[in-house]
Parts: structure tokens; sequence; C-alpha cells
């Protein structure tokens, strides 16, 4: 949908289609990295001075990805608007091979596939000034708030307050900042 000032697109990058991603200025996007917005009511939205690290993939199924301004993917990264929103602040810096995931399947039901149940659907909001750790998973439902520190390998199943620093699967509150 647009392409802002002095972004730079790396080679063999999948835009999906792209009439549904919005690019702001001075966005990096480095090598084989795929934004997929494949669903009628798909959005990615990326701010100002965005670097999205190598093999990195944002994908939506009926959902939204929005990322503020200042924001940093190490390499890997996996961002899902799976039924939910996906909503990250601006100055963040996001550890490689970081998962982010919004919506939960259901396995309630045997009369029906896993797959084919309808689960959660909450979303995920992260917010400013927050720094997630090398491998770190956050899971449907999540508020980090802001100037949050999440621990390496974490794994968020609950809320963090603001200023918290978490660590540990799952995720607890160890410190503030």
């Amino acid at each position: 949908a647009h392409v802002g000032r002095g972004s730079v697109i790396g080679v063999n990058v999948i835009l999906r289609c792209p009439g549904r991603i919005s690019l702001s200025n001075n966005v990096f996007i480095d090598d084989n990295v795929t934004l997929d917005a494949k669903g009628e009511n798909s959005r990615i939205k990326v701010g100002d001075e965005v670097l999205i690290g190598k093999n990195s993939i944002f994908s939506c199924a009926s959902s939204t990805i929005n990322v503020g301004n200042n924001v940093t993917f190490g390499p890997n990264c996996y961002i899902r608007g799976s039924r939910g929103p996906v909503r990250l602040g601006s100055y963040i810096t996001i550890g490689a091979h970081t998962v982010i995931i919004s919506g939960n399947p259901d396995y309630k039901r045997l009369d029906i596939p896993m797959m084919k149940q309808e689960g959660s659907a909450e979303g995920i909001a992260v917010g400013n000034d927050v720094w997630i750790g090398v491998g770190a998973r956050i899971i449907d439902g999540v508020k980090i708030g802001d100037g949050c520190v999440i621990g390496a390998g974490a794994v968020v199943t609950k809320d963090i307050a603001d200023y918290s620093i978490a660590a540990g699967v799952p995720a607890k509150v160890i410190g503030a900042r």
C-alpha cells in the first residue's frame, strides 16, 4: 500500500498481499524476510526507523500487526497476528528468534479437529521502551507494559506491569527498573 522515503528492501523479500502492507520512512527489511497480509481484514503497518532482521516472518490471518517507530527485530523473528491484533509500541529491541503469536487454538471438542476450533483471539500489546531478549515467546492475551525487560528465552503467558524485569518459563517478574 505504501513505502516511505529512505526505506530499503533486501533480496529475496516476499510481500504477500502488498496492498495491505504499509511501510513508513527509513524502514530496513533485511534479506529473506516475508511480510504476509493474507486474509480480507489483514494489515501490516510498520512505523519509522524500523529494522526487520534476516529471515523474519510477519504473518496475518485476518488480523493486524502494527509496529511503532524505532523498533529493531533481530534475525529469525516470527510475528503472527493469528486472530487477535499484535500491537508493538515504539523504541523496542526484539532479540533474534523471538516468537510473538496472537490467538490460541482450542482443543476441548473431540468431534472436530483442533485446527477448526475457534480458540482465543485477545491479541498482544507491547508498550514503549521495551527490551525483549533472544528467543522469548509471547502468547495471546498478554500485555507487556512500558519500560519492561523480558529475559532471553522467557515464555510470557501473563501481563507484565510497567518497568518490570521478567524472566523464566513461564516468565515471572524478578525485579523492577
